[in-house]
C-alpha cells in the first residue's frame, strides 16, 4: 500500500502529457496493479494532498514532509510547486478534475482493450494466425490500433 495522493496523480499526468507519452499511460497512476509477487493499492489517489494533511491535523497523526518536495533541479518538484498551483489558480478544482481525466481515460482504456481481444478473435483462425483479408476490412486507425495491441499487450 502507498499514499499517492490526488495531486501526486496530477503531477504524473502532466509529466506524461508533457513527456509525450502514448494515450494509453496518460490514465496516470493505477489505483491497484500486481507488484511482484503481490498486490499493490493506492487507497489515497482520490484525495488531495491538502485534505490529507488536515485529516492528519485533525487527527494528532504526526505529518512528515520530504525536505527534498521543495528542490526545483527535480522535474516533479516543478510541477508541483510551480506548474500546479499556477493551474491552480486559473481553476481551484484543477486536481480533481485531472482525476476525473484519469479515470474516464483508464474505463476508454480498458474498453479499448476488451473490443480490441474480441476483434482479433474475430480476425483469427483457429490457431491464432491473424486472417490477412478480414484484417484488412477494419479501417486504417483499427488496424493500428490491433497491430499495437498485439506487439504491447499479447
Amino acid at each position: 500500500m502507498t499514499a499517492h495522493h490526488a495531486n501526486d496523480q496530477a503531477e504524473t499526468v502532466l509529466m506524461k502529457l508533457i513527456r509525450g507519452n502514448y494515450i494509453a499511460s496518460l490514465s496516470g497512476i493505477d489505483v491497484e496493479r500486481n507488484f511482484y509477487q503481490g498486490h499493490l493499492v493506492r487507497p489515497l489517489l482520490n484525495f488531495d494532498k491538502p485534505s490529507i494533511k488536515q485529516f492528519a491535523i485533525d487527527n494528532q497523526i504526526t505529518w512528515f514532509e520530504d525536505a527534498t518536495n521543495k528542490d526545483l533541479d527535480v522535474q516533479r518538484n516543478r510541477f508541483r510547486n510551480v506548474i500546479l498551483p499556477l493551474m491552480q489558480q486559473e481553476n481551484k478544482n484543477a486536481v480533481e478534475h485531472i482525476g476525473q481525466f484519469t479515470s474516464e481515460l483508464s474505463d476508454l482504456k480498458n474498453t479499448n482493450e476488451f473490443l480490441l481481444r474480441q476483434n482479433l478473435n474475430i480476425i483469427s483462425d483457429d490457431e491464432g494466425n491473424i486472417t490477412i483479408s478480414k484484417f484488412l476490412l477494419y479501417p486504417n486507425y483499427v488496424q493500428k490500433s490491433l497491430i499495437a495491441y498485439l506487439i504491447f499487450f499479447s
